[in-house]
């Protein structure tokens, strides 16, 4: 279960690439925000995790090569039916249950662990995708998750962007917490009888009122109907590339605000 050369080669599909169309609203760069990573895979309760718990938490964790080292999650937690990998230093783990494998990564500033984005989804894509779900034959799968979370602290971009979508109800107002979701349809799942797949985005801009900063989390999912039974037809490399897209796509627009002049 390890990050190999031919995991880097196939990252390529990751790197983002910019639009090249002309778009005034369309200027900041949301990778420079991005603070932590979500990955996860959902299936139907499978017990033959439960009885291998021991087993997969100890292939990640002491592999030749694995990502999951026991220097990036230094303790293990057990409930019942339940391991994560943690650190508490970090707040990155890696939770393992009989229906959701979850890794949540920081990726802001880490100078003690200098890696990748793609990097990072090609060892979550090796060592779980590959390595627990297909290594176990797990099936009945029916979600991805992808969740990208961004923190904006520029105290005007701040200030406008609240002001912008909230004025009207309260000038004074110096705090905003708004969720809202998206449904997107598949053209292949319209085009294919009996398969109803789609995606779905939730988006969450938070600032409390004692923040100075402004946090986005865009949590992009893939939910398949009927539910799939290899890990091949999960597509996560397609899945990956669609997220990147709508985040560089439809998020900047989301982020526009009017220039103020300040007194």
């Amino acid at each position: 279960l390890r990050a190999t050369e031919g995991a880097q080669l196939r990252l390529k599909t990751y790197v983002r690439r910019k639009s090249t169309k002309s778009n005034k609203e369309n200027t900041m760069d949301i990778a420079e925000h991005l603070i932590s990573i979500s990955l996860g895979v959902r299936f139907r309760a499978n017990f033959i995790i439960d009885d291998e718990l021991g087993a997969i938490v100890d292939h990640l964790l002491y592999q030749k090569g694995s990502f999951f080292t026991p220097e990036r999650f230094p303790k293990v937690r057990n409930k019942l039916n339940e391991k994560a990998l943690i650190n508490d230093q970090t707040n990155d783990y890696l939770l393992i249950n009989n229906s959701n494998i979850i890794l949540n990564y920081g990726v802001a500033n880490r100078l003690d662990d200098p890696i990748s984005i793609e990097y990072l989804i090609g060892a979550f894509e090796e060592g779980v995708i590959e390595g627990v779900l297909g290594e176990y034959k797990i099936s009945q799968m029916n979600r991805l998750g992808y969740i990208r979370r961004y923190s904006f602290s520029e105290a005007a971009f701040v200030r406008n962007f609240i002001g912008d979508r909230i004025s009207i109800v309260d000038p004074e107002a110096d705090s905003l917490n708004l969720t809202y979701s998206k449904r997107l349809p598949l053209t292949e799942a319209l085009a294919r009888k009996s398969v109803n797949d789609y995606s779905n985005v939730i988006l969450n801009f938070n600032k409390p009122p004692e923040a100075d900063s402004l946090t986005l989390s865009v949590d992009y999912q893939r939910y398949f109907d009927p539910f799939v039974e290899y890990v091949d037809q999960l597509r996560f490399e397609e899945f990956i590339s669609d997220a990147h897209k709508y985040n560089e796509n439809r998020i900047p627009p989301l982020l526009a605000v009017e220039s103020k002049n300040e007194s």
